[in-house]
């Protein structure tokens, strides 16, 4: 199964490293949960037993679930045993919302993969660092999964000298807060090929969010929406048309990303 072979992998790299000197770097990218769902049978078998009311679609995204965490113990073990645990930065996190009609739930979010409501991608995050960052703390400060890239190298104390998006959240994990007051966060998705066309078209669609108000288009063909994300965090009340001043703000910053962003070429010229 994927999911072991990728264990077994980050394993062997531990314990390879542990017996150098140098510090290291593990990007480990299961590609669990994510369709097909193919948990090993025996995963299956425990969901069965323990929620014999799950509909076979959930049990067995479930089953994915548990099968990719058992294999995130097995690394962080692989980590105690090599007594590198307590100087190891360790984050864990998703690249978006779960897939709905695979059997993953956002719940209490609205929306899924592929779409830009808070379910889709909203992700919960979590870091450890024993004796750096304290046990049990818990945030709702807005990052990106950009923003790791610089918190690690401040994390080694390496410099960051050429420009980029990301900013630290270092001094955040450490126990302290970040200044992100103003900061535009921006979210894009393409499809092109024949693989949801009805969807994308080759379209991009957009997100913007400032602080606690949000900007969307759902689709690369519905309407603008905007919501505050704060006061309400399911995305139920629209206020495209009552907040006009925050839309316009926020549909111009929009705009110059999709500017900015339309100058990279995504996808080669067809034959």
């Amino acid at each position: 199964h994927a999911t072991d072979i990728f264990t077994d992998w980050a394993v062997d790299f531990i314990e390879d490293r542990s017996e150098q000197d140098d510090p290291f770097f593990l990007y480990l990218a299961y590609n669990a949960p994510h369709t097909p769902i193919q948990p090993p049978d025996e995963w299956l078998d425990r969901v069965r037993q323990r929620e014999p009311d799950l509909s076979e679609q959930r049990a067995r995204y479930v089953a994915l679930v548990e099968h990719m965490d058992h294999g995130i113990g097995q690394v962080l073990e692989a980590l105690e045993q090599s007594g590198d645990a307590s100087n190891t930065l360790v984050v864990y996190a998703s690249d978006n919302g779960g897939q709905l009609d695979a059997g993953a739930s956002n719940a209490p979010w609205r929306g899924a993969k592929q779409e830009m409501y808070e379910g889709g991608i909203r992700v919960p995050c979590c870091a450890m660092w024993p004796g750096r960052i304290p046990a049990g703390q818990v945030s709702d400060q807005t990052a990106m999964l950009m923003d790791w890239f610089p918190t690690i190298c401040a994390a080694g104390q390496v410099p960051v000298e050429h420009e980029i998006d990301g900013r630290s959240i270092l001094p955040l994990l450490l126990g302290g807060t970040v200044d992100f007051e103003g900061r535009h966060y921006y979210w894009v998705r393409r499809e092109g090929g024949k693989w949801n066309s009805h969807l994308y078209n080759g379209l991009a669609y957009h997100a913007v969010r400032r602080d606690n108000m949000k900007l969307l288009r759902n689709d690369a063909f519905s309407s603008l929406e905007l919501y505050s994300v704060q006061d309400d965090p399911v995305e139920n009340v629209n206020l495209a048309r009552t907040d006009t001043d925050t839309l316009d703000g926020l549909q111009a910053t929009m705009q110059q990303q999709v500017q900015q962003a339309g100058h990279v070429p995504w996808q080669k010229p067809a034959d």
